[in-house]
């Protein structure tokens, strides 16, 4: 706290500026500096202040995996848009209908859930088949219910992957970064390993952050790597990285079919014009693409999609790449390709999708789990906290929530101190102020 004008007491800390300079004594400690500061022009000085008004403004960044769940955005492996986008109703009091996650009419969702018009519109379009008529009609004859369903079914292999995700006798390597990166491969349980296969389970034992590394790079870009990028993220030469790529695909084993999980480029040397080889791991089972494929699907089915979402919060375990200390080999996920910040927040939108429909459904039960899930991966979202408050009023609990819409009045920003809820969270607890004014008031029966 800085008091100004009044005697300082013996334990305060006082700052003097006179004469170009400042003095910070304390009495009690015996603390007594002249400092000189650091002197700006005054172009030095108004730079600065626009940064902090920039940091103190921000804009919201496009997530691009969400755009491409959604369908505004093709993804890379696709020459076309299978589905089509249209924005929800202008008239608030319109059901948005069977082909959107949020089938309801937005005056709903803003006055009894944590939702402005906004994020509705953002996470809850109504996704249609490419081939569908404007006023939603499949132009093949499908009725809605079963056009919703060839759409789901656009991911032929969702459920089969799901399924030996958690299948602990698969043989399928797994991968794990939705909360602390782990690696899985079938040297860890092989009963008669090879040669080859016992020396790499012992490499990757005792180097296993460098090897849950190499395999969660090389799992995340499915459409593969080359070896100087592997080079790049690793750290290594290429002969380092080529003895690496070689441990990790002995350690992961092969396929039914005898071939290795990590396919082997072309015998021999190489000619100037071949292109370069693609390290990847096909069959490789990422609860981060599991993820994304759950939400995507969920968004297909529309107002049928919510045990997709349900699912796919089942596979979130913390902050997605959570590691047990820092490493800067992963700073491609975490900074260059944004792939930590992309996921929170995809996984942050899935539980808001969730809590909103179980609130309105009255399962109190679901929508806490989902509030949970989410706190374990992003504890200091404000929309989080916006999502808590009203699920803590609807489990009977008004002091609680009172203490949660207060603490974000009291929030601490590292520069700038307590700074009040944002403007989202104020237009959610106006409109519901509004909503509660206009209802009618109840009489109980004995009031006559």
């Amino acid at each position: 706290m800085i008091t100004l004008g009044v005697e300082p007491r013996p334990d305060d800390v006082v700052l003097e500026a006179r004469d170009s300079r400042l003095r910070v004594t304390m009495s009690e400690a015996g603390l007594d500096l002249d400092l000189v500061p650091a002197r700006m022009s005054a172009e030095e000085l108004a730079a600065c202040a626009r940064l902090v008004e920039l940091t103190r403004d921000p804009a919201d960044v496009a997530n691009p995996l969400a755009d491409t769940i959604t369908g505004r955005a093709i993804s890379d492996d696709a020459t076309e848009p299978t589905v089509r986008v249209t924005e929800r109703p202008d008239d608030a009091d319109t059901a948005a209908g069977p082909w959107s996650i949020l089938p309801g009419a937005d005056v709903e969702y803003v006055t009894k859930t944590a939702n402005i018009r906004e994020d509705l519109a953002r996470l809850a379009p109504i996704v249609q088949l490419a081939d569908a008529s404007p006023d939603g009609e499949s132009t093949r004859g499908d009725d809605d219910e079963v056009a919703r369903h060839d759409q789901a079914e656009m991911d032929a292999t969702l459920d089969q992957d799901l399924a030996d995700w958690w299948n602990q006798d698969t043989d399928r390597p797994r991968v794990e970064v939705l909360g602390t990166v782990s690696i899985w491969g079938v040297g860890d349980q092989a009963v008669s390993p090879t040669p080859a296969m016992r020396k790499a389970n012992k490499i990757v034992t005792e180097r296993r952050p460098t090897f849950t590394h190499l395999a969660a790079f090389l799992a995340l870009h499915p459409q593969g790597v080359t070896l100087e990028q592997v080079e790049l993220v690793t750290g290594g030469i290429s002969n380092d990285a080529r003895y690496r790529i070689t441990s990790l695909r002995n350690y992961l084993g092969t396929r039914p079919d005898g071939t290795p999980r990590i396919p082997l480029g072309k015998a021999g040397r190489p000619k100037a014009d071949d292109p370069p080889h693609l390290y990847r791991i096909p069959d490789a089972l990422v609860d981060a693409h599991l993820f994304r494929r759950l939400y995507q699907r969920a968004i297909r089915r529309g107002a049928d999609g919510l045990p997709d979402l349900v699912d796919a919060l089942g596979l979130v375990d913390g902050r997605p790449f959570t590691l047990a200390k820092d490493d800067p080999r992963w700073l491609w996920a975490t900074e260059g390709e944004g792939l930590a910040d992309q996921y929170t927040a995809l996984i942050g939108d899935v539980a808001h999708l969730v809590v909103t429909r179980a609130v309105l459904d009255g399962d109190l039960p679901l929508a806490r789990r989902a509030c949970e899930t989410w706190r374990a991966c992003d504890p200091a979202s404000e929309a989080l906290a916006d999502d808590d408050r009203l699920i803590t009023l609807a489990e009977g609990h008004p002091d609680q929530a009172q203490q949660i819409a207060a603490e974000l009045w009291t929030r601490n920003d590292d520069e700038t101190g307590p700074t009040g809820p944002g403007e989202r969270t104020q237009q959610i607890l106006d409109a519901q102020d509004h909503a509660r004014e206009q209802a009618p008031a109840t009489t109980r029966p004995d009031d006559g």
